[in-house]
């Protein structure tokens, strides 16, 4: 090591590579090779470097030390008689850099030997491009999943494209000196360099948020569910018109009118899924059409089902009494069901707004890319609920199919077995529509949703219109007799006390209606009367079915034991009360 040193040398701190021992030992340079403050080799800090600096600008002093640029004390001094000179040394080659990599320790703990390495390793620092680092996590976060192009932040493709010079980021390093912040220092260099930077912004940037008009298809869709609405209120104005007829009566009429309210309130929640979305309609929606298609669905069930009760009974000669308020309490009761499910979901996960974006190919007067906005109702953060209610429908409608196979051997003046699996049919086959349309609703837009919903509740309501009611304006009333008759099982041995067995035959029900006979009351509704009557001559107890005006049915049902004495020269004469829709039935043994 050379001993005619004339000057010391101020090296980065131990563990900082910077290969000036290498250089200072293999170019022989009369420098101090002790180049800390304690005479060791473990080099000075950053700022204490800074510091000797400054003081060697105060007084004027000549200082050599290992720096970087660009750094800001570098680029204070730029242009000063005090200007950081750069000293040359051999350049950096493959070779040097292996030789580097191979053989020296820059490592305060380490002797001269292994801190200097061979000759080869002698040589200047290789240049340190400027490099942009980001977080991995950075694109999945700027590009989250399902959201469209259209609404994605440009920031993750103007820092793929942003490129910076040396020049330019010492040109922030000078702003650094006299702004109070470094922030500041950026932001004024922004400032002045706003052209350059926007030339990195891509091409459909800037963009401005316009609504987009409603759809042409949108006010078809409001249009169809007026039409379904004015079907259904035209559908109610002929069921008042044609009350009296048989067909409706015994149908029901306020059955009629419970199920055709239901229809309504469906058609409303299907125009409000085709007006623009509000937060308002959203919530709206769900309650219109879940309630709707509670009340249509489940009078159906309701009714059906007294009838077979009543029919269960009459084959089994028993008593049983079905009041209309408990029929319409039980109506009620799963409606206020429904209702409490439909304000939990509103109060927990209430559906809401949310908007969709659609890139254009329009400008705007100031150059911005016009992105299409439009609003839907989402359904909230889960499908469940959904999936709860449209799993409802179906249940109702299972319930009604069984329940109509049940009745198809009911007398036919009741029978609508038929017109039901119709019916049924047709409401499946829209639910599970409607069910399809939510599990690929994320294969089309919000509104495109909320449209196809509207249609397909829309047709589902007038379809059943058409295939419920219409038969029923359309029927013949029955002005001749009509006869129809099955054979029931014979009475047990013992039935009838008075009776020889040699006179017990099978007994036969008959459906006979506006043909005339002695119950004057049955004259005057025109009433059909089902009789049940044992063959040969009986002196016994008998066995009556009636329902009477207070029956479900028509108003109350009952099936009445009474003691009877019948002759068999004599006629056969039905002790019936008469339903409310006009029909009467008896049996008796």
């Amino acid at each position: 090591w050379p001993t005619n040193c004339t000057g010391h040398v101020a090296n980065y701190p131990c563990g900082w590579t910077s290969g000036m021992e290498s250089n200072i030992f293999h170019f022989k340079m009369a420098l101090d090779p002790n180049n800390g403050p304690d005479g060791s080799p473990s080099g000075y800090t950053s700022t204490q470097l800074t510091e000797m600096w400054h003081a060697a600008n105060a007084t004027k002093s000549n200082l050599i030390m290992m720096w970087w640029t660009p750094e800001p004390l570098y680029q204070s001094y730029l242009g000063t008689d005090t200007e950081m000179q750069h000293v040359l040394m051999n350049p950096y080659t493959l070779e040097c850099a292996k030789a580097k990599e191979q053989y020296l320790e820059e490592s305060c703990d380490q002797p001269l030997e292994k801190r200097v390495g061979p000759p080869e390793a002698s040589c200047a620092n290789p240049s340190e491009s400027l490099s942009k680092l980001t977080t991995g996590s950075l694109y999945d976060f700027l590009h989250p999943e399902g959201i469209p192009e259209a609404a994605i932040s440009p920031a993750y493709d103007v820092l793929r494209r942003f490129q910076i010079s040396e020049v330019q980021l010492g040109q922030m390093f000078d702003l650094w000196e006299s702004e109070p912040t470094p922030r500041d220092a950026v932001c004024q260099w922004a400032v002045e360099n706003l052209e350059y930077l926007l030339s990195m912004v891509p091409s459909t940037y800037p963009r401005i948020l316009q609504e987009e008009p409603h759809s042409t298809f949108g006010y078809a869709m409001i249009g169809l569910g007026a039409a379904a609405s004015c079907v259904t209120l035209g559908t109610a104005i002929l069921v008042y018109a044609f009350r009296k007829k048989p067909a409706i009566q015994y149908a029901q009429l306020d059955f009629l009118y419970i199920l055709l309210s239901g229809s309504f309130l469906a058609c409303i929640g299907a125009i409000l899924s085709s007006v623009p979305a509000s937060d308002g309609t959203c919530i709206s929606i769900i309650w219109f059409v879940n309630i709707g298609y509670t009340l249509e669905l489940l009078p159906l069930v309701v009714k059906v089902a007294a009838i077979n009760r009543m029919m269960e009974a009459a084959r089994h000669m028993r008593r049983v009494t079905l009041k209309r308020e408990t029929l319409h309490t039980a109506v009620a009761a799963i409606a206020v069901l429904m209702a409490i499910y439909l304000a939990v979901w509103t109060g927990v996960d209430p559906p809401d707004v949310a908007a969709e974006f659609q890139m254009t190919d329009s400008k705007s007067e100031y150059g911005e890319q016009i992105v299409g906005v439009s609003y839907f109702c989402s359904r909230g953060d889960s499908n469940a609920w959904s999936s709860v209610a449209v799993g409802w429908n179906v249940l109702l409608l299972i319930t009604a199919s069984v329940l109509a196979f049940q009745t198809r051997n009911v007398v036919s003046t009741f029978n609508e077995s038929q017109t039901l699996a119709f019916l049924i049919y047709s409401h499946m086959l829209f639910v599970l529509l409607r069910a399809s349309l939510l599990v690929f609703q994320d294969n089309f837009t919000g509104t495109m949703v909320d449209n196809l919903r509207a249609l397909l509740i829309s047709i589902d309501q007038i379809a059943a219109c058409v295939i419920y009611f219409l038969p029923k304006f359309i029927a013949k009333d029955e002005h001749e007799p009509s006869r129809t008759s099955f054979e029931a099982p014979s009475p047990p041995v013992g039935f009838f006390p008075k009776q020889n067995a040699a006179h017990r035959h099978p007994g036969r029900i008959s459906g006979i209606g506006n043909e005339p006979h002695s119950d004057s009351s049955a004259m005057q509704h025109g009433s059909s009367s089902i009789h049940y009557q044992g063959g040969g001559h009986t002196e016994g107890p008998g066995h009556s079915l009636e329902l009477n005006k207070e029956s479900p049915l028509g108003s109350s049902e009952e099936a009445n034991t009474g003691e009877q004495q019948s002759n068999t020269n004599s006629n056969t004469t039905s002790r019936s009360g008469v339903l409310n829709l006009c029909s009467e039935l008896t049996v008796e043994a």
